[in-house]
């Protein structure tokens, strides 16, 4: 399968919200799939673009122009495709991937699983997307979805293809069940 991965690249990120990736990009080229990702070699993205890098895992990175700078450091044995924002990212991982794993991120990341939501609602895509919640990172964000669909401003069935996982073992184990 081909994973579209959504996360925060910042050198920053309190290293508790890494925690399991390694062992889920591990078990990803252990079973053959291939990787969609903004080129970051920090943050939530940095660690399993560095597992799959050290792999040999095949790896398909997305630039936007306004990171351009930072994706210059990834090696060029990756195959690479420059578009022009964050919303042209989405569009082309989207069309180019079976099933999105969400990691800890920052605003972009934020953006990024609200885009989903309403490319859901519009029919867009139908694709899993699995939130990685290490930590509870999410909590606060899956109390706030609640709110909105109790509040009547977001529908329910944006969520029905989300699922919540907090370990890696959920993780693989829903990729799995996917991939049956």
């Amino acid at each position: 399968m081909r994973i579209f991965v959504c996360g925060g690249v910042n050198k920053k990120m309190d290293p508790k919200y890494l925690e399991g990736i390694e062992e889920i990009g591990k078990a990803l080229i252990e079973q053959g799939h291939s990787l969609i990702c903004v080129g970051s070699k920090t943050g939530a993205i940095g660690k399993i673009f560095n597992i799959y890098d050290k792999n040999n895992g095949k790896v398909k990175i997305i630039v936007p122009l306004c990171y351009k700078d930072e994706a210059e450091g990834i090696d060029s044995r990756h195959p690479s495709i420059m578009v022009r924002d964050l919303y042209t990212l989405q569009q082309v991982a989207i069309s180019n991937s079976d099933i999105i794993i969400i990691l800890p991120g920052g605003n972009g990341t934020l953006a990024e699983m609200h885009m989903l939501t309403d490319n859901i609602k519009a029919g867009y895509h139908q694709h899993k997307v699995i939130v990685y919640n290490i930590n509870h990172y999410y909590d606060n964000v899956i109390t706030t979805l609640n709110f909105m669909i109790q509040a009547g401003t977001m529908e329910k069935k944006q969520l029905n293809d989300f699922t919540f996982a907090h370990n890696s073992t959920e993780v693989i184990n829903i990729i799995n069940q996917i991939n049956k």
